[in-house]
């Protein structure tokens, strides 16, 4: 895969034969490596169950590697680097606060607005069932080679709806 990636980079460009074996080999790559990450991942989980929750070497170091992970050490602030635990907590908290601020806006006030409802007659009408004549005069409206969902309407689907 290297070979043919520096032949392409050297602008020679790669026969159909040789881009397909470098798709290959990358598939191949890729296939090995994800194996690998897999196994990787199985390895540590049995040590986990094996050593996990006991008072060992292997708990403190997993708890001790988690807690420099997520550690702050500190940010830069106006340009300079700072380390001071207070300094560092207190831009944290204007940063998450400046960020997650609501913006005042004018928001219009819906108080005394009349707003138009409809009747339960017209409510009605919108949430009634479609009747199966209803259905079969809507098909028959349409053009017989097209219909809404994309479905052609041959003599054999209309014969379903029991059209003929």
């Amino acid at each position: 895969m290297n070979n043919l990636d520096g032949k392409e980079e050297d602008g020679e460009g790669l026969s159909e034969e040789e881009m397909a074996l470098r798709i290959e080999s990358q598939d191949k790559l890729w296939l090995v490596m994800k194996s690998n990450g897999s196994l990787l991942r199985q390895k540590s989980r049995e040590k986990w169950i094996l050593e996990g929750d006991q008072n060992s070497k292997y708990f403190h170091m997993m708890v001790n590697w988690k807690r420099r992970k997520n550690l702050l050490k500190g940010i830069r602030i106006d340009g300079s680097w700072v380390e001071d635990p207070c300094r560092v907590k207190e831009e944290v908290k204007k940063f998450v606060l400046e960020k997650f601020k609501e913006e005042s806006r004018n928001r219009p006030k819906l108080d005394g607005v009349d707003i138009k409802s409809i009747s339960l007659y017209h409510n009605s009408l919108f949430t009634i069932t479609f009747e199966e004549e209803e259905i079969v005069k809507a098909i028959l409206e349409c053009d017989r080679s097209k219909s809404s969902d994309g479905m052609i309407l041959t003599s054999n689907s209309l014969r379903l709806f029991g059209i003929n």
